[in-house]
């Protein structure tokens, strides 16, 4: 659902992404201008869109910190 909301004085575009269960799932809040263009539709037809091409949002992921090693520091035994 898409609506026109003021903050701080500046006015923006507010969207709202729904979930498959109809519930608000993401809001999202954009510059006027930097909007290219909006598709108008119901908002039935918006749900059952969703129903049947939901896809899991993307996630961060990131790699463990590694983990100190176990082994000693080899001296050099090379005289200089």
């Amino acid at each position: 659902m898409v609506k026109t909301e003021s903050l701080g004085g500046a006015s923006f575009v507010r969207i709202d992404v729904y979930s498959s269960e109809s519930k608000i799932e993401l809001t999202q809040y954009y510059n006027p201008s930097s909007i290219y263009s909006i598709t108008p539709t119901f908002m039935e037809v918006c749900i059952k869109f969703t129903k049947n091409n939901y896809q899991q949002p993307v996630q961060r992921w990131e790699l463990p910190e590694p983990v100190p090693s176990q082994e000693k520091e080899i001296e050099d035994d090379i005289p200089v």
